[in-house]
């Protein structure tokens, strides 16, 4: 079911899927399972990494890279424990940090519009989001959990989501 539902987004984004499937030693001699779904897109000509490690992390990556001369805001996005998102005025799941707070703003829209937040009130999906800069390059990487329900539901979000940002990055 995963694997069909990485191809069918493959198909209807024009990226390409590669399934890599491996088996590890652990110190006890027993194999353990790792499958990887990778997906990898280009968007305004930048590419977009996704993989999905189910077994030994079942952890999400994605990543992209955007050349740029011109030093641009880094952020943070972490996801509120559930106690805080219960006590705050603000019922976003998510803590965005930046130097600019209109890049904080625009962040959250990011969010709002990818349908990360809905995905993170309906789920256990708690993403870490970096926007760094260093040497011309700024590189947005995410990471995330794969130990919650319907984690099929992500991917597509992750895209939107990217391709916002790299909006805009692009912008600044």
């Amino acid at each position: 079911m995963i694997k069909v539902k990485f191809k069918e987004v493959a198909n209807q984004i024009g990226g390409e899927y590669v399934f890599h499937a491996q088996k590890i030693k652990s110190l006890g001699g027993s194999n353990i399972a790792s499958n990887a779904h990778e997906i990898t897109l280009v968007y305004k000509s930048i590419l977009i990494t996704l993989i999905y490690d189910f077994g030994i992390t079942n952890l999400a990556e994605i990543e992209c890279v955007i050349k740029s001369r011109k030093a641009l805001p880094e952020f943070s996005v972490a996801t509120k424990n559930q106690i805080k998102r219960l006590f705050s005025r603000d019922k976003s799941p998510f803590k965005v940090k930046s130097s600019d707070p209109l890049l904080d703003s625009r962040i959250l829209k990011c969010l709002v519009d990818s349908n990360y937040q809905t995905l993170a009130n309906e789920t256990q999906f708690e993403p870490e989001i970096q926007g760094s800069y260093r040497e011309d390059m700024y590189r947005i990487y995410t990471k995330f959990y794969l130990g919650f329900e319907h984690k099929e539901m992500s991917i597509l979000p992750s895209i939107d989501f990217y391709k916002m940002v790299i909006d805009e990055i692009l912008r600044q």
